[in-house]
């Protein structure tokens, strides 16, 4: 089990951006609340705030997924019109001296 507090394994959490994010929020969250006795409602708002954060990264890896799809897509089909002209062009030189 490793630590990802803050101020232990430094390297794994440099390496590993989302995780040192992760713990960064953490270690602010507990200052806060300690130094400044967080009320119940900022709790809510600071949950509410990492689901929505959490929602956002779950959308964009989405989007990126979806894009990267749409272009493979657009580049297969450009192979194949690609391919399909070098075919015809072969076919007429050879048909048409």
């Amino acid at each position: 089990m490793l630590n990802i507090n803050a101020g232990y394994n430094g390297k794994l959490l440099e390496a590993c951006k989302p995780l040192g994010e992760y713990s960064w929020l953490i270690d602010r969250i507990r200052y806060y609340k300690k130094e400044h006795k967080l009320e119940i409602g900022h709790r809510a708002e600071v949950k509410m705030s990492c689901l929505t954060e959490y929602d956002e990264a779950k959308t964009m890896a989405y989007l990126r997924r979806e894009a990267l799809e749409e272009g493979h897509e657009n580049g297969l089909r450009e192979g194949l019109i690609a391919k399909s002209k070098e075919i015809i062009l072969k076919k007429v030189k050879r048909e048409c001296p």
